[in-house]
């Protein structure tokens, strides 16, 4: 008992081997001397920034996550991964104060390789843009309760579920999908974050895969897609940058506050109505034929209508089509700024 007690107080006390989640403190390592292992998991999975530095975390991830996408991930092959031992046991385990005792919420034991890889091809689901942008499961259970509360906490069980599909690279849990979709229906006022989009998109895109099926979300704005969710979005971007620009950024309050989380549910009840105010819009912007040809060929791959309902996953794609094609909008700008720049 003392040796175990020992053990587990120098897990407590070393930053590089534990992390807290709310108030789920979770402790990792790997049975062998090589601190490599515990800097790498530490700073992949949990966004430790005391693990290592912040560059050589970037340059790992993204050579994994570029070898993960091409399925011919050799972690033996990465540049400072060389020494690692893949077949070393690696242990993560999850606790929480009960009483005058510790509850274990989790363990997960693996292979550290497989475990890597696992981790890797979590960060290739989430990510939104060829930018490599790590996102630690922190910053996931962060985005997954009010920005306005101080006392929220995300669900221990929700936070374990997560963790055990990427440690071994399973569905992920419907209540996370559920839980994005809510948080950008509710937070509707802000912009959606690319952590609410790249939860959707693995949600999504992992099912699929794990089911045989071919991922359908890009990295990017998917001009071929014709789901009808997905075009229901980009349509509402569309809307909600033409009214924008009639009214030159100047409203407090858009189409996406009044009417987002009713379009995400039922478009049929909502579109005809933002389309006949689209026409008043276009009388007021420079360029009518810009948005009127975009809004034509979105609409002309719909199946003759606007679906009456969309389920809990077309709520997902709907908000990826929105979020994506907005998200292009603002890269033109910026590329038309660079541009008016250079000739200067």
């Amino acid at each position: 008992m003392r040796k175990y007690t020992e053990a587990l107080n120098y897990l407590l006390n070393s930053r590089k081997h534990k992390v807290m989640l709310d108030d789920m403190t979770v402790v990792f390592w790997a049975l062998d001397d090589n601190a490599a292992c515990n800097d790498l998991m530490a700073a992949l999975l949990f966004g430790n920034p005391d693990s290592m530095d912040a560059k050589r975390t970037d340059d790992m991830l993204r050579s994994m996550m570029l070898k993960a996408r091409n399925g011919v991930l050799r972690i033996g092959q990465i540049a400072g991964m060389e020494n690692i031992d893949q077949n070393v046991d690696f242990y993560i385990v999850g606790m929480k104060p009960n009483s005058s005792r510790l509850a274990v919420k989790f363990l997960y034991h693996r292979r550290f390789g497989e475990i890597l890889q696992n981790v890797a091809q979590h960060q290739v689901d989430m990510q939104m843009s060829e930018q490599v942008k790590p996102i630690s499961l922190w910053r996931i259970g962060k985005s997954l309760i009010s920005p306005k509360s101080k006392n929220e906490t995300v669900d221990v069980a929700l936070m374990t579920k997560i963790l055990e599909a990427v440690v071994y690279g399973i569905r992920y849990p419907d209540s996370l999908l559920f839980a994005a979709v809510r948080r950008v229906k509710i937070d509707r006022e802000d912009n959606m974050s690319y952590v609410h989009a790249g939860i959707i998109k693995a949600c999504i895109n992992r099912e699929k895969r794990l089911q045989g099926k071919k991922e359908e979300i890009t990295l990017s704005l998917n001009k071929e897609n014709e789901n009808a969710a997905y075009l229901c979005g980009r349509l509402f971007a569309v809307l909600e940058h033409l009214q924008q620009e009639a009214s030159n950024n100047s409203l407090n309050r858009t189409i996406k506050d009044a009417y987002f989380a009713s379009a995400s549910s039922k478009p049929a009840q909502v579109f005809p109505n933002l389309l006949r105010l689209a026409q008043n819009h276009l009388g007021k912007v420079k360029t009518p034929n810009y948005y009127n040809i975009m809004i034509e060929n979105i609409i002309d791959k719909l199946p003759g209508k606007f679906p009456d309902t969309l389920l809990l996953q077309d709520q997902g794609r709907f908000m990826i089509g929105y979020y994506q094609q907005l998200k292009s909008f603002f890269i033109k700008s910026e590329e038309k700024a660079k541009a008016e720049q250079g000739e200067e």
